[in-house]
């Protein structure tokens, strides 16, 4: 028997979705219907449809939590520190704190990268909205960083590309706590900070210039992930 879905609406949103991500991480996206999300949940299927039009929309509502309560911990955490080594640190630490009991639940969606027509696609027009939020929870990172304009735009998307990378390294680690992909992320981190430290030395900037401009130009023609469209 259903339980009633009486009471407030949210806590039926939330119940729906906690249920179906259980059952996403334990038996993939695809093989789970919504009758039996619904019947798990304790709510009628008509509600389940109400809150979330299809599976798609419960996993698209998982990116969105994913994205609002990292934006949030960057927000308290990085902007605390002016060095940007340790802000860029803050960002990709706390986005793994944020999906660190999510691994299985990652591998069943990361599949669908490679379909770039598919909704729930992290590199194609389906999460574009997420991947632009992506985009702005990075350049709080980098706010008042006074980074030459071409340097910034390159950074956003090569930090958003490196989460990706260490996204897909996340999902294999089997290390406590993902010691081995956090302590890459921090060593990484160290390198482009002592890259930016040169890019930015008066001396070189004439010679490095003219490369990033070209560089720059050769990404934005990109099909793949957000837009350098700022």
């Amino acid at each position: 028997m259903f339980k009633s879905d009486a009471g407030d609406p949210s806590n039926t949103r939330n119940r729906i979705l906690s249920t179906a991500l259980g059952m996403f991480r334990e038996r993939g996206v695809e093989a789970v219907t919504m009758r039996e999300i619904s019947k798990a949940a304790g709510v009628a299927l008509g509600s389940a449809y109400y809150y979330f039009p299809s599976k798609e929309a419960i996993v698209s509502a998982y990116y969105e939590h994913v994205q609002d309560t990292h934006h949030r911990l960057v927000t308290e955490q990085a902007l605390k520190t002016p060095l940007l080594s340790e802000r860029m640190k803050i960002l990709f630490h706390t986005k793994f704190d944020v999906i660190q009991h999510d691994k299985k639940l990652l591998g069943t969606i990361f599949k669908y990268a490679g379909e770039p027509e598919h909704p729930l696609s992290v590199l194609g027009a389906g999460t574009m909205n997420i991947q632009e939020r992506g985009l702005e929870t990075i350049r709080l990172v980098l706010k008042d960083q006074k980074l030459p304009e071409d340097t910034e735009k390159l950074l956003v998307l090569g930090l958003w590309a490196l989460q990706m990378v260490f996204i897909m390294h996340f999902i294999y680690d089997e290390t406590e706590n993902q010691h081995t992909t956090r302590e890459m992320i921090d060593q990484t981190l160290d390198l482009v900070a002592q890259v930016l430290n040169l890019s930015t030395f008066p001396m070189l900037r004439p010679m490095i210039q003219p490369f990033l401009e070209q560089v720059l130009t050769i990404v934005q023609k990109s099909q793949v992930g957000p837009r350098l469209n700022r």
